[in-house]
């Protein structure tokens, strides 16, 4: 609303009354603007509310993505581990695999090899002490026949 002068007879003046009403007009414009303010206040609240929802739920759901890929890239890594374990174990039995050709081939063949040299030994030994007990029995006749 806007004041208007009225003209009175007393001139320009303003009487005590003229001041009332405007002070009742400023009076009402500001309660109209607190009602505003706080209308504003209020609104303001809201969307920050509302916003501040927003961003909750927004952090949530990236949270959820970050442990989602989390979860994709260590499960990734156990199975290329797994993978790894499986490989190695499978390099360990192709070694002992060899190892253990190696031992029935190579090892195995000279134990044999020991063996027979060892009863060829064993044998040329018994021979040898047939002869000893021969010769022994054919010495103790000569001696016999000289004395």
């Amino acid at each position: 609303m806007c004041y208007t002068k009225k003209k009175t007879n007393r001139g320009d003046r303003v009487t005590k009354e003229d001041l009332q009403q405007i002070a009742e007009l400023i009076r009402q414009q500001d309660e109209k603007q607190e009602r505003r303010m706080q209308q504003l206040e209020q609104r303001m609240q809201e969307q920050n509310e509302k916003l501040e929802q927003r961003m909750q739920e927004q952090m949530k759901q990236q949270t959820e993505t970050i442990t989602q890929m989390m979860d994709e890239k260590i499960q990734g890594v156990r199975d290329e581990m797994s993978n790894m374990r499986d490989e190695m174990e499978n390099m360990m039995e192709d070694k002992i695999r060899g190892v253990k050709v190696l031992i029935e081939n190579d090892i195995g063949k000279r134990i044999d090899a020991l063996f027979d040299g060892y009863k060829l030994t064993h044998e040329k030994q018994w021979e040898l002490e047939h002869k000893i007990e021969l010769l022994e029995k054919r010495l103790e006749r000569v001696e016999q026949k000289v004395s």
